[in-house]
């Protein structure tokens, strides 16, 4: 008997004890589809994050790895509707030895703003989180969300995956993280680095000149002030990155429909 986990735009099909906005949504928030060009993303990546040293495969074997990961995906009735929604490609580099997270999303926002910045002249980045106060301390892996298998990943050498940007929109953070526990285990909760590396390949990844674009949530990393997550988000047509409150009165925290999580299937490519 065949369970779909995720309905015809992509999304996750939300289940009893998830907080929502919308049960069916009614897409009002779209991110685009980029185009995808695997040997531009590859240049892109080798450029903006310094790579040139560290990938010792092709753009070619890039492309091949990445679409068998999705053919896996598609050839799971189960799983099969979240290559429906938005999918990008990435290359991120192993993991540094002796950086926190906190800093070493510092290095990987600049790297965005590079890209970005370039590829859209006129259009700007900024990096709202170097003047927040309350960032003294470094951000962990949040409970459940699978992100240290991407860490012991990428401790082994370049990883390359998709990042599935919107799967999880319209739930709360606290719902992104525990309905982790129903999906299979190659997927983990999308966090900084790889959606990072997401958008320096693709930096049009939240330019919508036609409607608003979500906010992408990097729900996989906790502050460690619990009162607010990290996202990158569009600003008219130019593009932040954000450390968000998850607070919405003192009892509630943050419940949008543009908030949007993403899931994240990798592999080693040494």
């Amino acid at each position: 008997m065949t369970t779909q986990l995720f309905d015809e735009h992509g999304r996750r099909i939300p289940f009893k004890g998830m907080r929502v906005y919308n049960q069916v949504s009614r897409q009002y928030f779209r991110t685009n589809q980029p185009n995808i060009d695997f040997g531009e993303i590859y240049n892109r990546s080798a450029e903006y994050m310094n790579l040139q040293d560290m990938v010792k495969f092709s753009a070619e074997q890039f492309a091949n790895q990445c679409q068998a990961m999705l053919e896996g995906l598609q050839n799971d009735s189960n799983i099969a509707n979240i290559a429906n929604g938005i999918q990008v490609p990435f290359i991120c580099p192993p993991m540094p030895v002796g950086i926190r997270r906190d800093k070493e999303l510092q290095v990987f926002a600049k790297a965005v703003g590079k890209s970005f910045e370039d590829r859209f002249p006129g259009h700007d980045f900024r990096n709202i989180t170097q003047k927040q106060a309350g960032m003294g301390e470094d951000a962990v892996v949040a409970a459940g969300s699978r992100y240290e298998n991407f860490e012991d990943a990428r401790c082994q050498g370049v990883v390359v995956g998709w990042y599935f940007a919107t799967c999880l929109s319209e739930y709360d953070i606290d719902s992104q993280r525990a309905q982790m526990a129903s999906l299979p285990p190659q997927f983990v909760l999308s966090g900084g680095v790889e959606a990072a590396a997401a958008l320096v390949g693709c930096p049009d990844l939240l330019l919508n000149k036609e409607v608003y674009p979500h906010h992408l949530c990097l729900s996989a990393l906790q502050d460690p002030d619990e009162r607010f997550f990290y996202s990158f988000e569009a600003y008219g047509l130019d593009l932040r990155f954000n450390r968000r409150s998850n607070i919405m009165t003192p009892t509630v925290k943050q419940l949008s429909e543009q908030f949007a999580g993403g899931l994240t299937v990798f592999t080693v490519c040494k």
